[in-house]
């Protein structure tokens, strides 16, 4: 009886586990699709709607996604403009190294003056402690894309607590 009870738990411990991730795999997927959404309805002009997507999706960690927030707080597109909070969303966004994303936020930082930088490496520091990679648990890579007509990187992230691997396209 007692070596039935062990087979029996230890078979509910095997399909919890199995639905568990089942059910982590698809939402890092869902993530992922609302990030693409939300890019695309930016490009598109309808920045409320974006903002709503794009704005989850940042704050998990995703990076176009912090990106697109960064430049949605620059212009003040649907949001109140602020150079701070779009540079500090910058900031997070230029953890996957992708070189035109840093030359951007140095362009701009470096035009600032000393108290807002002070303000900007405040609100980065902070968003880089909730949003970034280590808080988040994503893993980046950057790397060119495969297609010679196409000079676009592109960003393969994935959150270490899964197996799943997020790739996506940037630009």
């Amino acid at each position: 009886m007692k070596f039935l009870m062990t087979i029996a738990y230890l078979l509910f411990l095997t399909l919890s586990i199995h639905v568990s991730a089942t059910t982590s795999n698809r939402s890092s997927w869902k993530l992922v699709k609302d990030e693409a959404k939300g890019v695309q309805l930016y490009k598109e002009g309808k920045f409320e709607e974006a903002y709503k997507k794009l704005s989850v999706t940042a704050k998990l960690g995703l990076k176009q996604s912090q990106y697109f927030m960064a430049f949605m707080y620059l212009k003040g597109q649907y949001i109140e403009q602020s150079v701070v909070t779009g540079l500090a969303w910058l900031g997070v966004a230029k953890e996957s190294k992708i070189k035109e994303w840093s030359d951007t936020y140095d362009s701009i930082y470096s035009k600032l003056s000393k108290d807002s930088k002070m303000l900007v490496d405040s609100r980065q520091k902070l968003f880089i402690e909730q949003y970034g990679m280590r808080a988040q648990k994503v893993e980046c890579e950057t790397r060119k894309s495969s297609i010679r007509a196409r000079k676009k990187s592109v960003i393969f992230c994935q959150k270490r607590d899964k197996a799943e691997l997020l790739t996506y396209e940037v630009g």
